[in-house]
């Protein structure tokens, strides 16, 4: 029999996609296709989209489309037969396969095609998620029915201690354990180009082999932070653990952070597109944007440049055209496109009520960045993530005391890497205090000498008290109740912090310290003083 002749592509229009149907659902024939050019903006279309792990390329199988042989890697040739009997849905939709349905010997062809991704993911009817083959693949239905079980006893018994639910389902003698850690720890999840491919879609549904699971249930099961401390402990003990063997995966991502990462992402990413704004759908998006970034940090990606490029397709392209991120202008290293990134963000946000550019301003102003980037410019491929609450940024949380109450929106202006802040005076420092005495450690044990020093730090602090209260005339008095403004002084002097060493910090200690240090002058309260 004579072999069939290889497969070759067809231009691809302008507008258009390819899509996969599967010539027939039977296992046997998992590997032949038909392929068949579509417009995308048909109103009647009706398709699937598939988003998985790569994976390594070096292994090339043969699949047939349209009658003539083509190649395809492992992951992808495994994965195949489950797409073509994928669901209870017959006949089975067409689906969008990029590594297939994308010319990849076609540079330009690709270039277009990557940009139309998030109009293929957005408009797909289901996304499904390849979770891949595990040789405890006979395990996974058991596993997923361990996972509704837990989902269940957590919402009828929500009064009950979350480790008795555990001990209940017998986790610890679990048999379906290694199939659960194939599902917890796929790599799937540590991988930034899928955000977008699981953010946009109307609805996703994981495959593992022919099981199915919910995104919904697998995000309950990736936010139970019992079972993911309960795998992290067990893997931790084992020299080869169940199913990680991606080396890059597991040295580059921390798993506390990049388990949950693409299930806050579809959250806002969904309300950034679904809920826009009338007068200002930019700023939704631009917000949508800033958050993706920040939560993909921890995420693993081939290209550096694919920290900018493996996110964009999250906003509209309108608002991207003629802008410093249009994907049309080349760029010419890594740290120009992080520059037109922040450059892109802190502009847009100056124009925005959701003005993200001062707290965008504070996550640039770390240590170790990378060479060749303005200070003003975060390294967006550091791994670890930005605090998602940093207070001490947010322009909105203006003191009482300030000159004005107005929330003090970015202006600036971006110019041959400089940044020029137009700003105004929202407080004038009057006096400037010495610091707080510090105790010697060398004389911890004699009591003298602590006695002098707490007297010392004592007396620091009722001179700043007296100033900063209004009880001298250096500062005018503030029209407040003496205990409020005692309690925004006391809040002052710990930043606003709720706790230290894991200690609450309450305004009873400030009150405590003042006694302490009457004590130790010899001074009875003047009780004028505390009224």
């Amino acid at each position: 029999m004579a072999e069939p002749p290889p497969f070759v592509y067809d231009p691809l229009p302008a507008g258009s996609i390819r899509l996969l149907t599967p010539v027939s659902s039977e296992p046997a024939d998992g590997y032949t296709w038909k392929l068949q050019t579509v417009a995308l903006d048909r109103p009647d279309l009706e398709f699937d989209a598939l988003s998985y792990v790569w994976g390594s390329d070096s292994e090339r199988l043969y699949i047939t489309l349209n009658g003539c042989a083509a190649q395809v890697h492992r992951n992808l040739y495994t994965t195949l037969p489950y797409l073509a009997r994928r669901g209870d849905i017959r006949p089975v939709r067409s689906i969008w396969i990029d590594a297939i349905c994308i010319n990849q010997t076609d540079h330009e062809e690709k270039m277009v095609q990557i940009r139309e991704m998030n109009r293929v993911y957005k408009q797909a009817t289901k996304v499904w998620v390849w979770l891949g083959i595990t040789k405890h693949q006979d395990r996974i239905a058991d596993a997923l029915c361990f996972l509704e079980n837990l989902r269940d006893e957590k919402s009828r018994r929500r009064d009950q201690i979350i480790d008795e639910l555990y001990a209940k389902l017998c986790f610890e003698t679990l048999e379906e354990k290694p199939a659960l850690s194939h599902l917890v720890y796929n790599d799937w999840f540590g991988r930034l180009w899928v955000i977008q491919e699981a953010a946009l879609a109307k609805e996703v549904t994981f495959l593992c082999g022919d099981s199915e699971c919910s995104w919904e249930l697998m995000q309950d099961a990736m936010r139970d932070a019992v079972l993911c401390a309960l795998f992290d402990k067990e893997l931790a003990e084992v020299e080869d653990p169940f199913h990680l063997c991606d080396e890059q995966v597991r040295a580059k991502m921390k798993r506390g952070e990049w388990r949950i990462a693409i299930f806050c992402i579809r959250t806002v990413v969904q309300l950034g597109w679904n809920q826009l704004k009338a007068e200002n759908p930019a700023g939704d998006q631009l917000v949508m944007l800033a958050f993706a970034m920040n939560m993909s940090r921890s995420l693993v990606c081939l290209n550096t440049e694919d920290r900018v490029w493996g996110l964009l397709g999250l906003m509209d392209p309108k608002y991207l055209k003629g802008t410093c991120l249009d994907p049309t202008m080349p760029y010419v290293s890594v740290e120009d496109l992080f520059i037109r990134a922040t450059t892109f963000i802190l502009e847009m946000g100056g124009k925005s009520e959701h003005d993200v550019s001062w707290l965008w301003l504070g996550w640039a102003f770390t240590r170790d960045e990378r060479q060749g980037l303005p200070s003003w410019v975060s390294d967006l491929h550091r791994s670890e993530p930005w605090p998602l609450s940093q207070g001490r940024y947010d322009c909105k949380r203006a003191s009482r005391y300030a000159a004005t109450q107005r929330v003090q929106h970015w202006r600036g202006d971006v110019k041959q890497k400089q940044l020029i802040l137009a700003g105004k005076v929202l407080d004038e420092v009057t006096t400037v205090f010495s610091l707080m005495p510090c105790p010697d450690g060398s004389q911890h044990d004699a009591r003298p000498e602590q006695r002098k020093q707490l007297l010392a730090i004592a007396s620091w602090e009722e001179t700043i008290a007296a100033v900063a209260t209004g009880r001298t005339s250096t500062w005018p008095r503030v029209e407040v109740e003496n205990d409020r403004l005692f309690q925004e002084y006391w809040h002052t002097l710990v930043d606003y912090r709720d706790f230290y060493r894991e200690e609450p910090i309450p305004y009873d200690w400030y009150l405590e310290f003042q006694a302490l240090g009457r004590r130790l002058r010899g001074v009875t309260a003047d009780p004028a003083s505390l009224k």
